[in-house]
């Protein structure tokens, strides 16, 4: 009895002397007033997540409809009766990779066309399905190409690929089908025009 009184003894000194196990910390910390700004709004109710105890289906129907709504898709929808979107295909480009890359783009209102990449995986020619990425990117005036691994010139490959930004790329390489858009407002063949230098 008294060895085991001893050991618990030592163990307990022992235990106390390992230094605490640290708290992880946040993987980017953002200065006041902006980071109580986001914590505050990661916050949110989120009333559109999906919760197990939810039956799929009506969620889907729910978060849909508010998505149509939050997007403007219905301001869209009224203000374009009557439109027909119009696609421009685009020619295959030979890229010795395991995907087909081609440059294509639709005219999304009357007068505005938006180019996207469409990759598809060499796999594609097999009567199965296949899921598909739609990848629009941030801000990065090249983000299509970036995205669509269509890299420019060397320097904007080197840059891509050493973040590994050529997600869509790299998403046609395991077997997805990708559409990577230009974002309108961001991409250089989007840009809304500044003629009088107000914004830089």
């Amino acid at each position: 009895m008294k060895t085991r009184i001893i050991f618990a003894t030592l163990l307990a000194c022992f235990c106390d002397s390992l230094p605490a196990q640290e708290t992880p910390k946040p993987f980017v910390k953002y200065p006041n007033p902006i980071g109580t700004y986001l914590t505050r709004i990661q916050k949110g109710k989120q009333k559109h997540a999906f919760n197990t105890s939810t039956d799929f289906n009506e969620w889907q129907k729910s978060a849909r409809e508010a998505l149509i709504e939050l997007t403007g898709l219905k301001q869209i929808e009224k203000d374009l009766v009557g439109f027909k979107p119009k696609v421009s295909i685009g020619k295959a480009e030979e890229n010795n990779d395991s995907f087909t890359r081609a440059l294509y783009s639709i005219e999304t209102e009357p007068g505005i066309r938006v180019p996207f990449y469409l990759l598809v995986p060499e796999e594609a020619k097999k009567a199965q399905p296949l899921p598909l990425l739609l990848c629009p990117h941030g801000h990065d005036t090249l983000g299509l190409h970036s995205y669509a691994g269509a890299f420019k010139d060397d320097k904007h490959r080197q840059k891509v690929l050493g973040k590994e930004g050529d997600i869509g790329a790299q998403a046609a390489r395991r077997g997805f089908i990708v559409i990577a858009p230009a974002t309108r407002g961001l991409a250089k063949e989007l840009l809304v025009p500044d003629p009088k230098n107000r914004h830089g």
